[in-house]
């Protein structure tokens, strides 16, 4: 029986290392993708007088507004073990596959302005 304490405290330093880990990913993850969706709604607001402004600047809002909401759930998800496991693992796919499908939308079209 006196073994057994030293692995559960380590079992029990692990956990809180990789639940502080989580927290600082989500955290990072909230930040950033703030910052995307306030920067498109501002592109989108101020675009021009009766114009709509490119599909690029709402499918950067989109990123960003989703990239929010998945941060909060993985937050969220801290805290209730029902969202651990493959509802997160789904979520974060579908977070890295927007945000990517909009980066590299992004880059083409700033290689076609600069070619012109």
């Amino acid at each position: 029986m006196a073994s057994a304490l030293p692995v559960r405290v380590a079992e029990v330093r692990s956990s809180c290392g990789q639940v502080q880990i989580l927290y600082t990913n989500y955290s990072i993850q909230l930040l950033f993708g703030a910052v995307v969706l306030a920067l498109s709604a501002v592109l989108i607001a101020q675009y021009g007088p009766g114009g709509h402004g490119p599909s690029l600047f709402d499918y950067g809002a989109f990123c960003g507004g989703a990239s929010v909401v998945i941060a909060l759930i993985g937050i969220a998800a801290s805290f209730y073990d029902g969202l651990q496991g493959m509802v997160m693992l789904v979520l974060d796919g579908l977070s890295s596959f927007f945000l990517l499908a909009g980066g590299i939308v992004s880059c083409g079209h700033l290689l076609s302005l600069r070619q012109c």
